[in-house]
Protein backbone atom coordinates (compact mmCIF):
# COMPACT_ATOMS: atom_id res chain seq x y z
CA UNK A 1 0.00 0.00 0.00
CA UNK A 2 2.69 2.31 1.10
CA UNK A 3 4.24 1.78 -2.11
CA UNK A 4 1.42 2.38 -4.51
CA UNK A 5 1.27 5.50 -3.01
CA UNK A 6 4.71 6.60 -3.86
CA UNK A 7 4.07 5.66 -7.03
CA UNK A 8 1.24 7.93 -7.32
CA UNK A 9 3.15 10.67 -5.77
CA UNK A 10 6.20 10.34 -8.84
CA UNK A 11 3.77 10.06 -11.15
CA UNK A 12 1.76 13.59 -10.18
CA UNK A 13 3.02 17.02 -11.35
CA UNK A 14 3.85 19.31 -8.29
CA UNK A 15 3.92 23.10 -9.36
CA UNK A 16 5.25 23.60 -5.60
CA UNK A 17 5.56 27.59 -6.99
CA UNK A 18 2.00 27.72 -7.51
CA UNK A 19 1.63 25.89 -4.34
CA UNK A 20 3.20 28.40 -1.94
CA UNK A 21 1.35 31.23 -4.21
CA UNK A 22 -1.72 29.78 -3.05
CA UNK A 23 -0.79 28.69 0.44
CA UNK A 24 0.09 32.50 1.27
CA UNK A 25 -2.88 33.91 -0.60
CA UNK A 26 -5.25 31.79 1.20
CA UNK A 27 -3.15 33.01 5.05
CA UNK A 28 -3.14 36.56 3.43
CA UNK A 29 -6.76 35.93 3.24
CA UNK A 30 -7.67 34.63 6.84
CA UNK A 31 -5.45 36.75 8.38
CA UNK A 32 -7.61 40.15 6.58
CA UNK A 33 -10.78 38.29 7.79
CA UNK A 34 -9.61 37.35 11.60
CA UNK A 35 -8.34 41.49 11.56
CA UNK A 36 -11.85 42.41 10.42
CA UNK A 37 -13.63 40.43 12.96
CA UNK A 38 -11.26 41.40 16.09
CA UNK A 39 -12.39 45.20 15.01
CA UNK A 40 -15.95 44.54 14.48
CA UNK A 41 -15.72 42.75 18.04
CA UNK A 42 -13.82 45.56 19.43
CA UNK A 43 -16.64 48.04 18.15
CA UNK A 44 -19.01 46.44 19.79
CA UNK A 45 -17.78 46.16 22.85
CA UNK A 46 -16.64 49.96 22.87
CA UNK A 47 -20.04 50.76 21.72
CA UNK A 48 -22.53 52.87 23.77
CA UNK A 49 -25.48 53.00 21.85
CA UNK A 50 -27.05 51.78 18.26
CA UNK A 51 -25.14 55.05 16.96
CA UNK A 52 -21.95 53.95 17.88
CA UNK A 53 -22.24 50.67 16.51
CA UNK A 54 -23.60 52.20 12.73
CA UNK A 55 -20.62 54.59 12.56
CA UNK A 56 -17.83 52.04 14.01
CA UNK A 57 -19.41 49.26 11.16
CA UNK A 58 -18.43 52.10 8.39
CA UNK A 59 -14.83 51.93 9.79
CA UNK A 60 -14.75 48.20 10.19
CA UNK A 61 -15.30 46.82 7.16
CA UNK A 62 -14.26 49.83 4.54
CA UNK A 63 -10.91 50.10 5.66
CA UNK A 64 -8.48 48.85 2.87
Amino acid sequence: VETEALVKMKSQQINLGETLAEAKETVNLLADTVSSLARALLAVRRARGPGDLIDASADVWHRP
